[in-house]
């Protein structure tokens, strides 16, 4: 299957239209799937579909504890839909873990995460208390006040505290 995907872009031109006119015709770089190939979400799909696997081998107690009916817990240390990935962390040690262990899968499969969107959010933190730093391949990530996930908003003040139990509750049923 890897070969199809590849023989799609495999001798592909790129070339660029401006006020009407295409320009001269260059060779794709990149070895990826162009842009808008329906092939893409795919590809994509394949690739992320070892992460869940790949964050329980590198961060194994990493995660937050979620009640799942009466029988006990169970430990939730990302959450992923299409291509945005939440990593869930009990403390700043498990978050760090879990970030280390994102930037080790991606490297290792060539992927990039847009850092202009990654943020970190910390949830019962003393007003008073700067949050901790967290890094992803060496960058300082930027704090956030407000996430909104499949259209969920969190706050660190726990203003989403319903979101966040339909979130537990949806993991529960899953």
């Amino acid at each position: 299957m890897l070969a199809a995907f590849q023989s799609l872009s495999a001798d592909a031109h790129i070339a660029i239209k401006v006020a009407g006119r295409v320009g001269i015709s260059l060779p794709s770089f990149g070895g990826s799937a162009r842009q808008g190939c329906p092939g893409s979400p795919t590809l994509f799909g394949c690739t992320v579909d070892g992460l869940p696997a790949y964050l329980d081998a590198h961060a194994r107690d990493a995660g937050i504890l979620i009640q799942v009916g009466d029988d006990g817990e169970l430990l939730v240390s990302h959450l992923m839909y299409a291509d945005d990935i939440v990593l869930l962390g009990d403390s700043p040690a498990d978050l760090q873990q879990l970030l280390d262990a994102l930037s080790g899968f991606c490297t290792a499969l060539g992927l990039d995460v847009s850092l202009a969107k990654t943020q970190v959010m910390c949830f019962g933190l003393p007003v008073a208390v700067p949050p901790p730093t967290f890094t992803y391949a060496g960058r300082t990530l930027p704090h956030t006040d407000s996430y909104k996930y499949l259209g969920t908003t969190f706050t660190p003040a726990g203003m989403a505290g319903d979101g966040l139990a339909q979130v537990r509750s949806n993991v529960g049923r899953a």
